[in-house]
């Protein structure tokens, strides 16, 4: 069995173990009580929802299983409780305020996690294959200690070949995979960082993490030298740029000053004549210059402006050449003005311009046809002929099922094609206000939705006919949504016949089963039965033309119904005998017998039922024992033991296991009781032996308490009463002797 950590409700561990630790156990046993093999007896003035003996692990074979000890207290797996299941490496059960999770076994993927906790710790977990759990509870694979963690944040899947996929489970603090916030599973890979809540995480080979863990930052090592010179090359930048502004500022200045500092520093003896003469001439061209910039910007904007208000009116062009063809839902006869436009001689911009209503002309072609096609199927499948194919439920075979849920799938798969245009045309704005599509997609799409729902509505209430999940069916076809569905179908007689015929059942038959339920025995009226029969066997008459509902098989359930109610009124009449005398073996006996008699109802009515019944009367025939077993003072005499010997007989009938308790009760109290009358006994056949040599008389008296004290049996019980005649006989003879 894998190793087993049990965790508290903050998710700390308070128990480990493994089978191994046990080798002498068979099984090994949980809960509050001292005496389970894994006790959890620090938390028994401490926690109510565990009980002493919540769970054992028993070996079955090969394999190890959960079983639960007591309904009350429910072993819970994936929410849903559990009476035995057999145990798996990775499985979490809960019990009461606890959790067991079975250590799952790994296999090392070869990459390990680092991750920054904040304030210079990082830290490094191994990877292994397949889920690997993180989050700030110890109960994880990986456990990252950072506020900004939930405690079962997210997972990493490794499914080999370098490729790591992760999900969030709902965390707070999310998941940040290249900047953006991750909503579903998606894969990342080694040595990308990103982010768990505010922690950087980044995944690398086993083989580099020594190495990395000596630098300052082991997750993005590279960033941190980089940082050091920052400063200077944030100022190398700024330097350029200042260069670069200059430059188109003063256009050909810069090389007249370069031309001046060369000269300067070849003839030092002319250096200050040469430079003034060079500066005045530098101040007349950097006038000329700025002149000839300012109108050469003024000359450029003015051409700029020109130009765009001719792609404008180039646009409208276009957009007036091809709508007449678009909105009737005709792009080839656009396609074909476009390329007329298309041979004219045009600017690169009203080249870009035409190529991107081509493409969205492409695209509306596509999709225009994608959804003529799509009408066409569904001028085939009408709701009409739908209810004419698939409206006959008394004939729904898994064929047919199968056949609507791949109709489901069909057209849940066309409007994600549709959709898939419709996101592709959204790329081009000023198209979309003459799209044929555009404007006829969501009606196409809402009679898809219609058409979906048909198929669904007729799908859910046949599973929920043959479930026999009647107040299901009812809600279902009772909902308004449904009420529309039906009409279009024109499915509503075959509709009404199933509602009437599930009403029948959660009306009078639910009200039967209530009537006979095994838990109300005690209050149980017959005549209260009698009068629901009549009402039921009135409305079933007015179910004869429903074609939905079997009303001679539920004719012959009501009469079987009748039988099993009286013979219940015969078991409470038995039960209330018992109840005036309950230490009465005969009534104890005919009550039993009275329940063996419902065994013939379990085919006909219900095995569950009938077991629940039995298990019921048991229930309060042990109690009622119980209670006189608690009663009982245990004193060393015979009465007692009489009494020990009658309750084990009325324990026995029952045959049940609740009886086992109190069984196990009187044989201990027999035990006692015998020990403690044999060594009276022997202290009695003592005295008597003494007596018995002085005076007959007396050796009388002290056998007659033997006689009375013995039991059945046993040796002083035959010799008890074969020594009282002989001495009896010796002492007639002594007294007609004397006579």
């Amino acid at each position: 069995m894998p190793k087993c950590t049990i965790l508290n409700q903050n998710g700390t561990p308070v128990k480990e173990f493994s089978t191994e630790d046990f080798p002498n156990e068979k099984s090994i046993s949980v809960g509050l009580s001292k005496r389970c093999v894994v006790p959890l007896s620090d938390f028994a003035g401490q926690d109510k929802s565990v009980a002493k003996v919540h769970f054992a692990l028993i070996r079955r074979g090969y394999k190890w299983w959960i079983v639960s000890s007591d309904e009350k207290y429910p072993v819970m797996i994936s929410d849903k409780p559990v009476g035995e299941a057999e145990i798996f490496g990775g499985m979490t059960l809960k019990f009461g305020n606890f959790s067991a999770v079975f250590e799952k076994a790994r296999i090392e993927s070869g990459y390990s996690l680092m991750f920054d906790l904040g304030g210079g710790k990082f830290e490094s977990a191994g990877l292994m294959k397949g889920d690997n759990t993180i989050g700030s509870s110890k109960a994880n694979d990986i456990n990252m200690d950072s506020d900004s963690v939930a405690m079962e944040h997210a997972v990493i899947i490794f499914n080999g070949e370098e490729v790591f996929t992760i999900e969030d489970h709902n965390s707070q603090g999310g998941i940040v995979v290249q900047g953006e916030m991750i909503g579903s599973v998606t894969e990342i890979s080694p040595y990308e960082v990103f982010y768990l809540g505010k922690v950087r995480v980044i995944i690398v080979e086993d083989e580099d993490v020594a190495e990395r863990m000596k630098k300052a930052d082991p997750v993005t090592p590279h960033l941190s030298r980089w940082k050091k010179y920052a400063f200077f090359a944030g100022g190398a930048v700024l330097v350029l740029i200042a260069a670069l502004l200059y430059q188109l500022t003063l256009g050909s200045s810069v090389t007249i000053v370069k031309k001046i500092v060369t000269a300067a520093s070849r003839e030092a003896n002319d250096a200050p004549l040469k430079i003034n003469a060079s500066l005045s001439r530098l101040k007349a061209t950097e006038g000329a210059t700025q002149v000839e910039n300012k109108s050469s910007r003024h000359a450029m904007h003015a051409e700029n402006f020109k130009n765009r208000e001719q792609d404008m009116n180039f646009s409208e062009r276009i957009i007036a050449a091809i709508t007449p063809d678009v909105i009737k839902g005709e792009p080839e006869s656009a396609l074909q003005k476009l390329d007329v436009l298309r041979r004219a001689e045009n600017t690169v911009q009203q080249s870009k311009m035409l190529q991107r209503f081509n493409e969205a002309l492409q695209t509306e072609k596509t999709a225009v046809s994608e959804m003529n096609f799509f009408r066409n199927r569904l001028a085939v499948n009408s709701l009409s002929s739908i209810s004419q194919r698939y409206g006959n439920f008394l004939d729904f075979s898994n064929d047919t099922r199968s056949v609507m849920l791949a109709n489901c799938a069909y057209w849940e798969n066309a409007i994600l094609e549709l959709e898939g245009y419709y996101h592709e045309l959204a790329k081009y704005p000023e198209f979309m206000q003459i799209s044929y599509f555009v404007k006829d997609y969501p009606g196409t799409k809402n009679k898809i939705r219609i058409l979906i729902q048909a198929f669904s509505f007729i799908v859910d209430i046949q599973e929920k006919w043959n479930q026999r999940d009647w107040k299901g069916l009812l809600k279902k076809i009772n909902s308004q949504n449904s009420k529309d569905i039906i009409e279009q179908i024109g499915l509503q007689a075959e509709v009404d016949n199933m509602r009437e015929a599930a009403e029948y059942r959660v009306e009078i038959v639910q009200r039967v089963a209530d009537i006979l339920e095994p838990g109300s025995i005690g209050s149980f009226d017959i005549v209260k039965y009698k009068d629901l029969e009549k009402e039921a066997l009135a409305r079933l008459q007015r179910l004869e033309h429903n074609p939905l509902f079997p009303h001679d098989a539920m004719a012959r359930t009501l009469k079987i119904l009748s039988g099993f109610a009286e013979s219940m009124e015969k078991i409470r009449k038995s039960l209330l005998a018992w109840e005036k005398d309950e230490l009465n073996a005969s009534s104890a006996q005919h009550l039993i017998s009275e329940l063996g008699e419902l065994n013939r109802y379990k085919s006909a009515v219900s095995n569950d039922y009938v077991t629940r019944l039995e298990a019921a009367i048991r229930k309060v025939m042990v109690k009622r024992l119980d209670r006189k077993l608690a009663a009982l003072k245990v004193t060393a005499d015979a009465r007692t033991m009489r009494q020990i010997n009658l309750l084990n007989r009325l324990y026995m009938f029952i045959d049940d296991d609740e009886a086992e308790h109190g069984l196990q009760k009187l044989r201990e109290y027999s035990s006692y009781v015998y020990e403690k009358i044999a060594d009276k006994c022997d202290k009695l056949f003592f005295r008597y032996s003494e007596t018995l040599k002085v005076s007959k008389t007396k050796a009388v008296v002290i056998l007659k308490q033997i006689i009375e004290l013995s039991l059945p049996d046993t040796p002083y019980y035959s010799w008890s009463r074969c020594e009282y005649r002989r001495l009896q006989r010796c002492l007639n003879r002594q007294n007609t002797a004397q006579l």
